[in-house]
């Protein structure tokens, strides 16, 4: 099964299927490896990541996208699904509006 991410503007009904813009992101395996990675960075270095990984979601795709470009270059890991992932993320967090809210979904 995958996963994908997808960007709401304040006005999108979410429970519209046609509404927002979903872009493949990943694997369930491979997000959870992600996830694991992440979350076990400081919170405090890394708030707007940890609430996509913890709450599925985040409602400042610039900030997101800042922290997935610093913990990825900054903080160690050793599974290449974890550079894979976070690279896909920041690459497709790149295509959204910073006033849109970014959600995992499957």
């Amino acid at each position: 099964m995958s996963l994908e991410i997808a960007f709401y503007s304040p006005e999108d009904d979410r429970d519209d299927e046609d509404a927002g813009y979903h872009f493949d992101l990943s694997t369930n395996h491979a997000w959870l490896v992600f996830i694991e990675w992440a979350t076990a960075l400081p919170e405090a270095k890394y708030p707007v990541l940890h609430r996509l990984c913890n709450d599925g979601e985040s409602l400042d795709t610039e900030a997101l996208r800042e922290d997935v470009k610093r913990a990825l270059r900054t903080e160690p890991f050793d599974d290449p699904i974890i550079a894979h992932t976070g690279k896909r993320l920041f690459r497709v967090i790149r295509r959204g509006d910073p006033e849109e809210t970014a959600v995992v979904e499957s």
